[in-house]
């Protein structure tokens, strides 16, 4: 039986709003972990960065979600008859317009806020107040979105192949993680005032690297089947989007072996990237020096990255053969 939408959201946002707060008090905590268990009013716009950043990752496709549901007649969207959508609700319900007016708003709500005294009630309560705000704009976009399938077209083809989608991606997510470990630069473990080929600064640029790497991973193991299945629909992508897997022979071999060897070379490379800045004595930002550092588990996340969305794909175009099929099937009775 196809659930009605009332139905399908109810059961969606009890797993969504745990999801939400899951995400943002994780990377919201990161942050008050590396500013020392602190936060104050010169933090209210690096958090409405990580906040804004999360919520454009979260509602970046879900337009080709409902595409998805709209199609295969996944939900019954009657609810919505006879409902349409204005011009301006069009434009202003863009991902990118969405996440800077967002960013606008959470840095007038917090900039204030944290201006006053704040107890630890107070400052729980500030921090439950960020996903229930990333949630509302996510219920009236949702709501926009199926609106606007009534009179969606096909767009023009957005992604010509799946890495001009991951290096999208990738950016987005390598400035979540810049603001994130943005306080570690006043952090005396990563400073180089005793030298850059210190134990205590390349262990530390190590771990760093590794965890990083680690969280980007453990991400990756959220499917993007439905969400390719959408943009198939919407033409965004088409079947020449993903065509063969780099590094094929590394992909056959175990993820241990992987991880092991990655992390061997790239605390090699910290070693040799210390020991360069040791003898031409430059001083380099935080940031550049992290991205400089990080730059083996960034390629091998990317390679990692692109062999899961890789499989998503190849599932996805499965699904709309598939449907295809039954949309004919369906015809003929």
């Amino acid at each position: 039986m196809i659930p009605d939408y009332l139905t399908f959201i109810r059961y969606q946002d009890k797993r969504l709003l745990p999801f939400l707060y899951l995400i943002l008090f994780f990377f919201l905590g990161l942050y008050w972990r590396n500013n020392g268990y602190a936060i104050n009013a010169e933090d209210a716009g690096f958090l409405s960065a990580i906040t804004a950043v999360i919520l454009f990752n979260v509602i970046y496709e879900l337009e080709a979600y409902w595409m998805y549901k709209g199609v295969t007649k996944n939900v019954d969207l009657s609810y919505f008859i006879g409902k349409s959508c204005g011009v301006m609700e069009k434009r202003l319900a863009r991902p990118p317009a969405v996440a800077i007016l967002a960013l606008a708003a959470l840095w007038l709500i917090l900039s204030y806020s944290l201006r006053l005294p704040l107890t630890t009630p107070a400052l729980v309560a500030l921090s439950a107040m960020l996903p229930l705000l990333v949630y509302l704009v996510f219920r009236w976009l949702r709501s926009s979105y199926i609106r606007q399938l009534g009179i969606t077209t096909q767009h023009q083809r957005q992604y010509r192949t799946l890495y001009h989608y991951i290096a999208c991606s990738f950016v987005l997510n390598m400035a979540l993680t810049l603001l994130t470990i943005h306080p570690l630069k006043r952090n005396p473990d990563f400073s180089a005032a005793q030298g850059w080929l210190t134990p205590t600064l390349v262990v530390a640029t190590f771990i760093l690297c590794a965890t990083v790497l680690a969280i980007n991973l453990l991400f990756t193991r959220l499917s993007k089947r439905y969400v390719f299945l959408g943009k198939l629909f919407l033409n965004e992508i088409d079947f020449s989007f993903s065509t063969g897997i780099p590094c094929a022979k590394f992909h056959e071999t175990s993820l241990a072996f992987r991880l092991l060897l990655v992390l061997s070379i790239q605390f090699v490379w910290i070693v040799l990237v210390n020991l360069l800045l040791l003898l031409l004595a430059w001083p380099l930002p935080f940031a550049v020096y992290f991205l400089i550092c990080f730059l083996p588990g960034a390629l091998y996340y990317l390679l990692h990255l692109y062999w899961c969305w890789h499989t998503d794909y190849l599932a996805a175009c499965d699904m709309y053969f598939r449907w295809n099929e039954i949309d004919k099937r369906s015809q003929l009775w």
